[in-house]
């Protein structure tokens, strides 16, 4: 509610996307203390549209965030959502007109860039080994993420390991699997493969920098349990610095979310309603 009715203006504005909407915890920390958060879930940023090629309902959430956006007087807004970020800076801009004259950055370089110069103070966690899985925007995005979120665990004093030779072409926490033929059972394919692999490293804990990411992961563990606990970048930073972190509200949360798709979703797959189209 606070982060609704907070306008957007100032040298430093945060848009927290829907997922991290959905798990404020990230955010609350005095890390912040100098960056205006604003957003809600009426401003988002339409990646999910995208992706499922609903292009009319995008092209009109650019139109929408143009409009909010325009004379606010924003000199740099910063994304802990990866995706977000790409589509403020790329796909909106580039695809469908929108607007937006304010630098972009991801949060994680932000942070990092403060670490580096003394102006962030943050102790050493207990040295672990932590399973890195990178987001598909992360890959879009490259070192400006991936490389970023890694060495920030480094810095932490955890040991990122790989979950695939070549994390630029990882595989999917199961999110986006679910936009191909709207089935739930995509996503949990996807997902299991995912944690199957990075149970297979042998890491202590499976480490997001992606609230999308996260909240997926978790809610598949409902479904595919396995050892590892999934930790977001931004939980691990406010572990180093001595504050409480609730760490179990994603899981709490993701539950909620696998009740929702159980009912509004599954259910309705046994429909008579339901037909498949043959091509060819």
């Amino acid at each position: 509610d606070k982060w609704r009715d907070t306008s957007p203006e100032g040298e430093l504005v945060l848009y927290p996307g829907c997922n991290a909407l959905t798990l404020p915890h990230l955010l609350d920390s005095p890390l912040l203390e100098e960056v205006t958060i604003s957003g809600s879930f009426n401003l988002c940023c339409g990646e999910m549209y995208f992706r499922m090629g609903i292009f009319d309902e995008v092209e009109r959430t650019a139109e929408r965030l143009t409009r909010y956006f325009r004379g606010k007087g924003i000199g740099t807004m910063l994304f802990v959502c990866p995706a977000c970020l790409n589509m403020f800076r790329n796909v909106l801009p580039s695809l469908f007109g929108a607007e937006f004259p304010f630098e972009k950055r991801y949060l994680g370089d932000y942070l990092l860039e403060k670490a580096r110069s003394g102006e962030l103070e943050t102790g050493r966690l207990p040295a672990r080994k932590v399973a890195v899985h990178d987001s598909c925007h992360g890959r879009v995005l490259g070192d400006e993420i991936m490389a970023t979120a890694r060495e920030i665990y480094r810095w932490l004093g955890l040991k990122p390991v790989e979950i695939t030779p070549d994390p630029s072409r990882g595989l999917c926490c199961g999110m986006a699997a679910g936009c191909n033929r709207y089935r739930p059972e995509d996503i949990y394919r996807a997902s299991v493969r995912e944690l199957r692999a990075a149970s297979r490293t042998g890491a202590d804990e499976i480490a997001t920098y992606c609230g999308g990411c996260h909240l997926t992961l978790s809610l598949m563990k409902w479904l595919y349990p396995v050892r590892q606990p999934v930790r977001h970048l931004m939980e691990y930073l406010r572990e180093a610095r001595g504050e409480e972190v609730p760490l179990r509200t994603a899981r709490k949360r993701s539950l909620r979310m696998l009740a929702n798709i159980s009912v509004k979703a599954i259910l309705k797959m046994a429909s008579r309603k339901t037909f498949r189209l043959r091509v060819g």
